[in-house]
């Protein structure tokens, strides 16, 4: 009697998913990896961009946010303000100017925010109002028109400066340095209750406009870059102390 065995089929050899399952971690772990790093990379970018800023650039900002600063809170005190007023206007009328040109370049966070140098200087200048208004009453009215001829000076040749670094036109950047040298102050007089000078008769806003066309220039003609700030801002200054101390007015426009 022959008696046939059946033999069930050997059974097939179970496929190993493991390097698919590896390999596709791998790849998700190597794609978040890489949006880390991009985003890590972009934080150093921007972190090196502001470090890469000249001292004496980063100096002549936080010379002319504590000049403005000061300015303001005086200015706050004078119009009744409270301490928490006088330090919102001085941080406004010193920092507004700045925070209107990194918002036009582009630069996140603007560098009033992004570093607690300049909110510190500002928040400063505040302090020495509010607490010495009384002597800087007695002194500003004889000392504003240099301060104010210098920190717009300042203010004027580092925005055009900026807006030369990040490949804006001739024209931008003068108007760039302009805004940022008087937005401030436009903003401060709109918190004062006051018609902002700069817009009404004031001949500010052409002295910082020359001043940072005086900088374009002399930058666009390849002079080292001390010697276009330095030109540009006693072309700011000269003019803002002439205009003031020979009563320069810009004519109204009477219909």
């Amino acid at each position: 009697m022959i008696t046939s065995t059946l033999r069930s089929p050997a059974p097939l050899p179970r496929r190993d998913d493991r390097p698919l399952r590896n390999g596709a971690a791998g790849h998700r772990a190597a794609g978040d990896r890489t949006v880390r790093d991009g985003a890590v990379g972009d934080r150093a970018v921007r972190d090196r961009a502001v470090r890469d800023r000249p001292v004496w650039l980063v100096g002549c900002d936080l010379a002319a946010v504590l000049l403005l600063a000061v300015e303001g809170g005086v200015m706050a005190v004078a119009a009744g303000f409270g301490l928490v007023g006088v330090l919102a206007v001085a941080f406004v009328s010193s920092l507004g100017g700045g925070l209107v040109r990194d918002l036009v370049v582009q630069r996140h966070p603007p560098a009033a925010l992004g570093s607690v140098v300049y909110p510190a200087t500002a928040l400063a200048g505040g302090l020495v109002a509010a607490f010495a208004h009384e002597p800087l009453a007695v002194l500003l009215p004889d000392t504003r028109a240099p301060f104010d001829a210098a920190a717009l000076g300042l203010l004027c040749v580092t925005g055009a400066v900026i807006a030369l670094d990040r490949h804006m036109s001739t024209l931008g950047a003068v108007l760039l340095g302009t805004v940022s040298a008087v937005g401030g102050g436009v903003i401060r007089d709109m918190m004062t209750g006051a018609v902002p000078v700069a817009l009404h008769h004031d001949v500010s806003a052409v002295a910082t406009a020359a001043g940072a066309t005086v900088t374009v220039v002399a930058l666009r003609c390849r002079a080292p870059r001390p010697l276009a700030a330095v030109s540009g801002v006693v072309t700011c200054a000269v003019l803002s102390l002439v205009a003031t101390y020979l009563g320069w007015r810009l004519p109204a426009m009477t219909g």
